[in-house]
């Protein structure tokens, strides 16, 4: 198992980050992006996160479109529909330079995908651009508020096999699922995972203080055969607090 952690638990800049995942003992930094990053003409935090990752020797496993919960592949605009693909697309040729392996791509809140019609548009954007992704040897991941069954139901109807799931430990626990039983559902679709509680709502308190079953959830992910990165999205705070989550964590799945 590697462990990392999502940029904004860590501080300062982008070499100040890095070095204190290093100073951490992390692996990498998963890094979120803004449409106005990515849109950037002059790719500022594209450099700036390059050249911190090549200082610091750490890795970018991963990347998240944060911005896309306000609306994305699954709104019945198109032209809503359309500035994510070009997000997406933006986003794939980052991930191509940083030596990314996992794009996430978020559908909660305003993204979420309740009936058909939305349904089909997440088969119809993930089917377009898994190829485009795969040449680089990058997964599309679906992170979103859908149960494992209809996860594979979305994978089954994509038929792209660097489509996946981005499992969040807490997010399912927020959603009313069992962490353990949805794990061993999805199986090898998970392609990477996010670490982190829920008391009522998804990284409300600390880990330990809520109600994830982290020991059972670790069972269930070596019965799948899980072994790549577990990245944590706890609370943010002093680095002191993000060291006791991470020794939390390693106790749990190490």
């Amino acid at each position: 198992m590697q462990f990392g952690a999502c940029d904004y638990l860590l501080h300062g800049d982008e070499t100040q980050k890095f070095d204190e995942a290093k100073q951490l003992g992390l692996s990498g930094v998963e890094i979120f992006v803004t449409r106005e990053q990515l849109r950037d003409p002059a790719q500022s935090r594209l450099i700036a996160i390059k050249q911190a990752a090549k200082l610091s020797g750490l890795s970018v496993p991963s990347m998240a479109l944060g911005h896309l919960n306000a609306g994305g592949w699954s709104s019945s605009d198109k032209s809503v529909q359309d500035a994510a693909t070009h997000d997406v697309q933006i986003a794939i040729a980052w991930a191509k330079e940083l030596g990314i392996s996992t794009l996430l791509v978020p559908f909660f809140f305003k993204a979420d995908a309740p009936d058909q019609a939305g349904f089909d548009r997440l088969v119809t954007h993930f089917r377009e651009l898994c190829p485009v992704a795969a040449r680089d040897g990058i997964s599309l991941t679906y992170e979103g508020q859908f149960q494992a069954k209809r996860i594979l139901e979305l994978a089954k109807q994509i038929d792209q096999p660097n489509f996946g799931c981005y499992f969040d430990l807490a997010n399912v626990v927020w959603l009313g699922m069992d962490t353990p039983s949805e794990i061993r559902e999805l199986g090898s679709l998970i392609k990477q995972v996010h670490m982190k509680e829920s008391k009522v709502g998804p990284g409300d308190v600390r880990p330990g203080q809520g109600r994830v079953k982290y020991a059972d959830s670790a069972i269930a992910l070596k019965e799948i055969g899980y072994d790549a990165w577990l990245v944590l999205e706890t609370p943010a705070g002093p680095i002191e607090q993000v060291a006791e989550d991470l020794t939390f964590t390693k106790r749990h799945f190490a």
